[in-house]
């Protein structure tokens, strides 16, 4: 429901400025599918001029129950209104509503506003960089690959170990925690062994790739840590 309510958001700011562009629709072709709901275009645009009517409040108290999902939204409706043209006044001013009502202050704002340029290619030099530990953990990860590089955070992985697929069994640090070199963070298991992998680097977490039950294999990405760089 919530998946459903925040790509109905969305849609209804595009489609506040008509029909759909051909690369907003490209794009959403790429986007839907990563969210789980692929196939489910018209079903979500139904959706959304339904909430512009009088279900508004309601999707937007919705997505309230986890702060990430709010400047994500924002985010991703930048990102797909400014895709092939500027701003309009219009779509300016839902994105303003969305920021008065959910209380997002100056930092936040700017923080959205340099990733949404840092991932549409935009100059972001006027923008203050915002540090990796104080940028919103997208929930649906999306736009990862565009957000953190090797010069942002680094990606920890599974080593090779000659076992190829494992199941994680145990996740052992949090979001925020600060892990050494060598330091036991994830749990696996496979038919042939069980062992713990240990980070390969210092830093802060910020994101956590994986979560128990998960299978995963040789490669796989587990987690981002932090350096003391800055996007």
């Amino acid at each position: 429901m919530t998946r459903c309510h925040y790509s109905a958001l969305l849609l209804m700011v595009l489609l506040s400025e008509g029909a759909i562009s051909e690369q907003q629709q490209r794009m959403l072709a790429l986007w839907l599918p990563s969210i789980n709901l692929v196939g489910r275009q018209a079903e979500l645009c139904d959706l959304a001029v339904h909430l512009a009517k009088d279900k508004l409040g309601e999707a937007m108290r919705l997505l309230q129950q986890d702060p990430r999902l709010i400047s994500s939204l924002l985010l991703d409706t930048m990102i797909f209104s400014r895709l092939d043209k500027p701003l309009t006044h219009t779509t300016v001013l839902l994105l303003e509503s969305f920021a008065s009502f959910f209380e997002l202050n100056e930092r936040v704002l700017n923080d959205i506003v340099y990733l949404a340029a840092l991932i549409l290619g935009l100059p972001t030099d006027v923008l203050t960089k915002p540090k990796l530990s104080r940028v919103f953990l997208y929930p649906y990860k999306v736009w990862s690959d565009y957000i953190y590089d090797d010069s942002v955070g680094q990606k920890i992985m599974v080593p090779y170990t000659g076992s190829g697929e494992f199941e994680v069994v145990k996740v052992m640090v949090s979001q925020g925690d600060r892990v050494m070199s060598g330091q036991s963070i994830i749990e696996v298991e496979s038919d042939k062994v069980c062992m713990e992998i240990a980070s390969s680097a210092t830093g802060f977490v910020t994101d956590i790739l994986v979560e128990v039950g998960e299978n995963i294999s040789t490669g796989s990405n587990l987690m981002i840590l932090e350096s003391d760089n800055y996007i």
